[in-house]
This record gives C-alpha cells, sequence and structure tokens, in this order.
C-alpha cells in the first residue's frame, strides 16, 4: 500500500500478534512528506537537541528505530514542558539554543534513519513527529496529535474535515 504497514500514527500499531493484540507502541505520527520539502516547527521554543553528527539523505546507520537526524524543540504550553522531536530530516537548519519561533522552518524533510524500504516494507517518505511532557525531570509520552491544530489521517495525509490547514 506505500506506507509504513507497521503504523504511522501515536499508539500500539507495531509488531502486533497474529491476533491483532499485543502491540508495540509507535511513540510519535509519520506524516507524509515529499523530499527536502521545508519543515516548520509547530510551537515557539529553544533546540535543545538534535543529531550530532549529521547523516547524509539516506543514509541508515543500522539502528533498529533510529530518527535519523533530528531536532528537539523545548516549548512551553499552558504552563507545561513539552518537547517535540521532528526527525527523519535531511537537513537541521538550527542550533542548540537557538530561540524558535511557530512557523519558523526548522530543516528539510527527508529520508535519514529508517524512513526507507525496509525489504518488503515500503515507506513513503515521512516526518516522524514525536512529543513527550517533562514533568519532574521525567519524559512521559503524549499523542502528538494533542498539539497540533492540522489532525492526520492514518495513512499520514491531512484530515480535511478536521483542520484548519489544507
Amino acid at each position: 500500500n506505500g506506507w509504513n504497514v507497521r503504523g504511522g500514527m501515536f499508539g500500539p500499531t507495531r509488531n502486533c500478534d497474529s491476533n491483532g493484540l499485543n502491540c508495540d507502541l509507535h511513540d510519535g505520527i509519520d506524516i507524509s512528506a515529499e523530499l527536502n520539502s521545508p519543515l516548520y516547527s509547530m510551537h515557539p521554543g529553544t533546540v535543545v537537541k538534535r543529531r550530532h553528527p549529521p547523516m547524509d539523505p539516506g543514509e541508515y546507520d543500522g539502528v533498529v528505530r533510529t530518527w535519523g537526524n533530528y531536532v528537539i524543540i523545548e516549548s512551553e504550553i499552558n504552563g507545561e514542558v513539552i518537547r517535540f522531536r521532528y526527525a527523519h530530516l535531511n537537513e537541521m537548519h538550527v542550533s542548540v539554543g537557538t530561540t524558535i519561533y511557530a512557523g519558523q522552518q526548522i530543516g528539510l524533510t527527508g529520508n535519514t534513519g529508517n524512513a526507507q524500504d525496509d525489504g518488503d516494507i515500503v515507506v513513503l517518505p515521512h516526518v516522524h513527529v514525536q512529543t513527550w511532557k517533562v514533568v519532574n525531570g521525567q519524559k512521559i509520552k503524549v499523542d502528538p496529535n494533542d498539539y497540533m491544530s492540522t489532525k492526520f489521517n492514518s495513512n499520514g495525509t491531512i484530515n480535511t474535515s478536521t483542520s484548519f490547514c489544507n
């Protein structure tokens, strides 16, 4: 079907048993994107981490569940500290410590890490967006959809019936 059949939505969507139960958690949302499209931050914040050294476009280091090139931005939303990871980028245009505004370009979408075909599994280019709350220094995984005004279908396309963006 041309999509990551292991699941592109947040939740227990991957590597299920034969009954469709006991699935692994996919801890982000995969949003389909053309290669090398501009990628913009959803919220203002500060860049707290990025992959170093960067990978070349299409590079995969063989590490299972690798994000490839990524940028992590820490934001404060409604009094909570939320971190956003934008992964599988071909280029990262921001540095650690940079203050980011909502809508600022932070890089180019890509196919680094495991955002590429894997044997029989066809993986279309996408951005993996992962979010977590930081509470007392602990990371708590949360659904990125909770912090997006644009909602996505299970195939990574925009759900135009529930979104302001289309």
